[in-house]
């Protein structure tokens, strides 16, 4: 995607390596060697409700990490297939363990970790099928997984207008596509509304229709450090928005799925603002994690990378400080 001449990262293979392990370690310890109840129920849908019980607190911070550890080998390998970086990075791993272990609210399997499971996979559908003859197979796969998605955490269904323009930006708004997208979004609802009828719990219905409207009420409760660290993501996501814009190429997908990964990042920002709790901290994550991986891979200069490691200390910073408060 970029031009010849530009093959250097800010970091080596051996130093992204290094950095992962120490920042891994260093944001990750006090999910187990102190003993809060990082395992979160609030503004979970019914499919998180019922996992909630299967795990303690400690398990629950493995699982996480082992899903975040996935997700960015996912992003590896979507960023070198789609041709967004010339050869695999593991600085996908890096800021997927580094940037969500900021966030202490995020060191158990709170509802956003599955959601965002989902969310990627549904990413991973709609861009597979820019050239395939069967994207309506692929929408209607990515509107099933926005639909699980939303079991586990029901205020992803904001999402579901980003991935149409995210359609509409790879060329595949198309009203069959469409029709297969909204099919999958539905199909996982009838198959739960079913799954109560027959169960003779129709009366639960009511009580999804309760927590669904009390989720999606807007709910500002952000201490300072979580503000402070959304701000310095959100610094490092123009950053990379403004890098994107200067880049010349003739190739059409890779510069869709990057604008489409804006798009969703960008969404869940506001979100993250907007709804404590809503546990959209994840998928800003998740695609900053590509962004900055798409942006930093390629520049060796020392501007850039005294950005790169004043990020870093500066979020490690913010990070510690709610220890000492």
């Amino acid at each position: 995607m970029y031009k010849t001449g530009e093959n250097k990262s800010v970091v080596s293979l051996a130093g992204a390596v290094i950095l992962t392990l120490l920042m891994g370690i260093a944001v990750w310890a006090p999910a187990f060697i102190s003993s809060p109840a990082f395992l979160l129920t609030q503004g979970g849908g019914a499919l998180y409700r019922a996992i909630t019980p299967l795990f303690t607190p400690y398990i629950a911070s493995v699982i996480t990490i082992v899903l975040l550890i996935g997700m960015g080998v996912f992003l590896c390998w979507q960023a070198s297939h789609y041709r967004l970086v010339r050869t695999t990075s593991v600085l996908p791993v890096f800021f997927m363990l580094f940037l969500p272990g900021l966030f202490l609210s995020e060191h158990g399997i709170s509802p956003g970790v599955p959601a965002c499971l989902c969310l990627l996979v549904a990413f991973s559908r709609i861009i597979a099928g820019f050239h395939s003859e069967d994207a309506q197979w692929r929408s209607l796969e990515m509107g099933l997984f926005i639909a699980l998605a939303t079991l586990f955490a029901p205020t992803y269904a904001y999402y579901i207008p980003l991935c149409w323009i995210g359609m509409h930006l790879l060329n595949r708004l198309t009203f069959q596509n469409l029709l297969a997208f909204i099919v999958g979004l539905i199909t996982p609802y009838l198959l739960y509304i079913g799954f109560l009828l027959l169960t003779d719990q129709a009366n639960e219905l009511q009580h999804q229709w309760d927590i669904l409207s009390h989720q999606f009420c807007i709910e500002w409760l952000w201490n300072m450090h979580e503000t402070v660290l959304l701000c310095l993501i959100g610094i490092a996501l123009v950053v990379a928005l403004i890098g994107f814009l200067h880049q010349h190429t003739d190739r059409i997908h890779p510069r869709a799925i990057v604008s489409f990964a804006f798009v969703l990042s960008w969404g869940a920002f506001v979100l993250s603002l907007l709804y404590h709790n809503a546990h959209h901290i994840l998928p800003l994550c998740l695609f900053a994690s590509l962004l900055l991986t798409q942006y930093f891979y390629y520049r060796s200069k020392k501007i850039t990378t005294l950005f790169f490691y004043a990020f870093i200390g500066s979020c490690l910073f913010v990070y510690l400080t709610q220890f000492a408060a």
